[in-house]
């Protein structure tokens, strides 16, 4: 289980990319104003890369309706794959339980 994400490219803002990778990973092409709830570093070195990533986390509504769960194929990823994406609502208290530390880190801002 994981959150959409990505990274900011050279020239584009916090909210273009998030705009972007949302667009990108979930299709989900209309939301609400993003509400930022906070950035963190975090260290890659665990995972094998001699990194630090600065992860900036906003939480987001979709302005229509989305069923209960889908799927949605990321074309032309970074690495010139292509993904399957399977998305489900959770239950916060369940992502709290099921996504990796670094990226339930500030779930406990969400506005519940």
């Amino acid at each position: 289980m994981q959150v959409p994400a990505g990274t900011v490219e050279a020239g584009e803002g916090l909210e273009s990319a998030l705009l972007r990778e949302l667009q990108e990973e979930s299709g989900i092409r209309e939301i609400n104003r993003p509400a930022p709830l906070g950035s963190y570093e975090f260290d890659m070195r665990a995972f094998g890369r001699d990194e630090l990533q600065r992860r900036h986390v906003f939480q987001v509504a979709p302005t229509g309706h989305l069923p209960d769960s889908w799927d949605h194929t990321e074309r032309n990823a970074s690495d010139g794959g292509e993904y399957l994406f399977r998305f489900e609502w959770v239950e916060l208290t369940e992502a709290e339980r099921l996504l990796p530390e670094g990226q339930r880190r500030l779930l406990h801002l969400v506005n519940r």
